[in-house]
């Protein structure tokens, strides 16, 4: 009994990679986006770490900005630990920091989700645009339209 309870341990860490018992993996999440018209204005960036903060559109886990090149802007989280993602991104044409709207409620300036994820009225649902980041270095693309 004994000889089986070792060998079952054995096989057990053989098959579970070592960094799952690792408290704490961090890696540098490289976004590429395209489909920008235009290279005006910038990128704006929300990544969701869980659905209720994918959900809250004024607080995302961390955010950021960047600039648009060729119709093509990238951006990196460093150092960001593991886990489940989704993000969410719009070209801030005019630089006010805000997705603008016309009258009648629909955006104005392109936005695009992780995954391509889309929906015809409102934004997609967290499990559309959810993602695993689990490397050192991943990336990730997906367009503004």
């Amino acid at each position: 009994m004994k000889k089986i309870s070792i060998l079952f341990f054995i096989l057990l860490f053989q098959l579970v990679p070592i960094n799952m018992f690792s408290k704490s993996r961090t890696g540098n999440l490289k976004i590429y986006v395209s489909g920008f018209k235009t290279c005006n204005g910038q990128l704006i960036l929300a990544l969701c770490n869980s659905e209720s903060n994918y959900k809250d559109h004024k607080n995302p886990y961390k955010g950021g900005k960047a600039l648009i090149i060729n119709k093509t802007s990238q951006f990196v989280f460093r150092n960001l630990p593991y886990g489940t993602y989704a993000i969410k991104a719009f070209h801030d044409k005019n630089k006010d920091n805000k997705l603008n709207f016309a009258l009648l409620g629909w955006p104005v300036e392109a936005y695009g989700f992780s995954n391509n994820a889309r929906r015809t009225f409102g934004p997609p649902s967290w499990k559309a645009a959810k993602f695993t980041f689990f490397r050192n270095n991943q990336t990730i693309t997906f367009k503004v339209k």
